[in-house]
């Protein structure tokens, strides 16, 4: 009898402890398992179309200079003319407005422009632009999650839900691609947050990714994605350089962040005319093509780069040639966004790592492909802010666990990026009311009175015209009606007081101008003030990016912040 009833309170306690995961699994399983199933026929239908059909054909002719040069350029600037006219928000897409659907829209995302982006994304890749297919197939995942909320409200699913739903989708997206279900779980969970995970998110993205991954490597097969060797004896020599190494890619990814969003910028403020735009990217994209036949006789810098990594591994590139290929890519990757191409960066990411982390056990003279598999983790978890995604990534994609120690060390990378990272839209952490007010739009909450600038007056009468009289620290310079740049206290302090009024406004004012648009959340707003340490940002017509239309200030949202913690 007392037997029977110890059994009883165990099976009790076993019963109340796992309630809610018995709960949870009840009700997300049908629907993981149809939006794994789903998320992985349709993965590989696009993987089809861009591998074996589009890519496959297109190889052939990039030995060629001229169609070195004419793929990549034709494919990115159909994607960017595709999405411009038929897309809703051509300027996110990928992994990018998964995260901002998340974070700003309660995981909505506008179905209406699916077909848009993914014929985008197939062109921009099938013809050699620089970007990875698992930017199409996040988007494709969460798509199909959020198409699938009207069908499932029947089982109990309510708007607060899709945005695990999309999650789910996400990593399902990731696993197909990659062929490696952790990874597709742990991205999903990572991604979102720089320094916390979607915990709530955990069961749906399990399932999804689990059905996902089966449903993929039943068409494409079960191989991973590298070749790499599966044993590797690792000594505390190899751990010691890994950390070394791991430093190197933080600085690097840091490096490339900067430079990524520099790029963006200055292509976007060169000039108003969109189509000048989209051909000044194309071309530089184009160029890098050519570069990369001439330099190493093979299509490296163009599309994915799995050719040049299954080369790295192999050990077929010296130091001189994997740095050179890391300058191309990371070039390659900027123009090809900064144009318009539709497309991930997660793998463009990973090809860095492996060229970094191959000219540095060169340079050391490691005749492995330890380093290189390394530096891929290192690289994708300093940029991403992934640093447990992109140790199981190289676990999965090279069939090797013995990577994963290193890897792990290799992380240090992590702390080095300075917390930048590839995507604009991740958060430090799940967030509380004062976040969700900052979902607002700028354009609820800008100045449209704008105080501007001229350019052509001088530093004396700006200070005792504008300065003294407004006193705010900074102020947008207007030439001929457009936006020249800004102009603040600090870009005056350097000219001599007895120089000011020999000096005009347009030497000093600062013209690569970071600008806002009026449907952008201030969260946005908020995020590029405290990276680049400013106070004021001006917002311009997203039809004509030179013309201001009003100004968001830091002490706006600070403003929001604290009427938000009253609230609270």
């Amino acid at each position: 009898m007392a037997t029977s009833v110890k059994v009883n309170k165990l099976l009790s306690l076993y019963y109340s402890r796992t309630a809610y995961i018995r709960s949870q699994l009840r009700k997300w399983f049908l629907f993981s398992f149809v939006i794994g199933i789903l998320v992985g026929l349709a993965v590989a239908g696009v993987d089809n179309i861009i591998y074996s059909e589009l890519w496959s054909y297109m190889h052939g002719f990039t030995s060629n200079y001229f169609l070195a040069f004419a793929l990549p350029f034709t494919g990115i600037m159909a994607a960017a003319l595709i999405v411009h006219r038929f897309a809703s928000n051509p300027n996110i897409h990928s992994t990018e407005e998964v995260i901002r659907a998340y974070h700003e829209d309660n995981g909505q995302i506008n179905l209406a422009s699916f077909p848009a982006k993914v014929a985008a994304s197939i062109l921009t890749i099938g013809f050699g632009g620089s970007a990875g297919m698992e930017g199409p197939s996040i988007y494709i995942g969460a798509s199909a999650a959020a198409w699938s909320k009207q069908i499932f409200r029947r089982f109990g699913f309510e708007d607060a839900d899709l945005r695990w739903m999309v999650l789910a989708g996400a990593a399902a997206g990731i696993s197909a691609i990659f062929k490696a279900p952790l990874t597709g779980i742990v991205f999903s969970l990572e991604v979102p947050y720089k320094d916390d995970f979607a915990h709530d998110a955990l069961i749906p993205s399990l399932i999804a990714s689990v059905t996902s991954y089966m449903v993929f490597v039943s068409v494409a097969g079960v191989g991973p994605l590298f070749k790499a060797p599966k044993l590797y004896a690792i000594n505390y020599q190899d751990l010691l350089l890994s950390i070394v190494l791991g430093l190197i890619c933080g600085l690097s990814a840091r490096l490339f962040v900067m430079f990524f969003h520099w790029f963006g910028r200055f292509i976007r403020n060169k000039s108003a005319n969109f189509m000048q735009n989209v051909m000044s990217g194309s071309v530089v994209m184009g160029l890098v093509g050519v570069t990369s036949i001439m330099l190493f006789n093979a299509p490296y810098a163009l599309g994915t780069g799995y050719e040049a990594i299954n080369d790295i591994l192999a050990g077929k590139m010296l130091a001189w040639q994997l740095i050179v290929l890391f300058l191309l890519k990371v070039l390659g990757t900027s123009a090809t966004m900064a144009a318009g191409g539709v497309g991930g960066i997660f793998i463009p990411m990973i090809v860095m790592g492996t060229a970094v982390g191959g000219a540095f056990s060169r340079l050391i003279s490691a005749d492995n492909s330890l380093y290189p598999i390394i530096g891929m983790a290192a690289f994708l978890g300093a940029g991403y802010n992934t640093p447990l995604a992109a140790v199981t990534f190289i676990a999965e994609t090279t069939g090797s666990p013995g990577f994963i120690i290193p890897g792990l060390i290799a992380a240090v990378s992590y702390t080095i990026s300075g917390r930048r990272s590839i995507s604009i839209h991740q958060r430090y952490h799940r967030q509380t009311i004062v976040h969700k007010i900052l979902r607002r739009k700028v354009k609820d909450v800008m100045t449209q009175d704008v105080v501007l600038v001229p350019s052509n007056i001088t530093i004396e009468q700006f200070v005792n015209d504008y300065l003294l009289i407004y006193r705010h620290k900074s102020f947008p310079v207007i030439e001929r009606g457009n936006l020249y740049g800004m102009i603040a206290i600090c870009d005056i302090r350097c000219v001599p007081t007895k120089d000011w009024s020999n000096t005009l406004v347009r030497d000093v004012a600062y013209k690569d101008t970071v600008v806002m648009y009026p449907d952008q959340a201030l969260s946005e707003a908020s995020a590029i003030m405290h990276e680049f340490d400013i106070d004021r940002l001006p917002v311009v017509d997203p039809k004509d990016p030179k013309k201001v239309v009003g100004i968001i200030a830091s002490t706006d949202i600070i403003r929001l912040e604290e009427v938000s913690k009253f609230i609270q």
